[in-house]
């Protein structure tokens, strides 16, 4: 008999950083019941090699998971070549999958457009902010139109992770 499951990630414990137990507490909560609870503590998402998160994939594979349900996408993963081999496995043994913090419908061309689409900034958010290095933000547009030029604080930048192109600066 399938199963509904529900898969909560934290890598670091942060103030601003919904807990494991609140991440599963919200999809209960959609869910509207029990679910078997898969959970990785301490874990990045930046690959799949996580002890839960393996385990999971095991029972999706064994036709063991109806639905799955997450706090948010990029708590399941954070890459977008991850994320596109398990969105086919998730295809192939027909799970639905359910992001508790994201809207979409996956059973619509548009829904799975999103659901890519919001990954890629996972991925993007996953590679700009690595361990260590608080988010650095400037005062005007970043992306703006107009005549490129690089940015006065793009050496700070480097300390955490060289960046590629240049921000406009009015």
């Amino acid at each position: 008999m399938k199963f509904d499951a529900a898969y909560a990630r934290q890598s670091l414990l942060k103030k601003d950083s919904l807990s494991i137990s609140g991440q599963l507490d919200l999809c209960r909560k959609t869910a509207g019941g029990d679910l078997a609870v898969y959970k990785d503590a301490g874990y990045s998402g930046k690959n799949t090699k996580r002890p839960d998160f393996e385990r999971l994939l095991r029972d999706i594979k064994a036709d063991k998971v109806k639905k799955l349900y997450v706090y948010r996408l990029d708590r399941f993963s954070r890459s977008v070549a991850d994320f596109g081999r398990l969105w086919e496995i998730l295809q192939e043994h027909n799970v639905e999958f359910v992001s508790v913090s994201e809207n979409f419908d996956t059973s619509s061309p548009m829904g799975r457009a999103m659901l890519h689409i919001i990954m890629v900034f996972a991925q993007l958010e996953r590679e700009t902010t690595p361990n260590g290095c608080g988010t650095i933000t400037t005062a005007g547009p970043l992306w703006a139109p107009g005549p490129a030029v690089p940015h006065p604080t793009a050496s700070v930048l480097g300390a955490c992770k060289p960046r590629t192109g240049v921000l406009y600066q009015p």
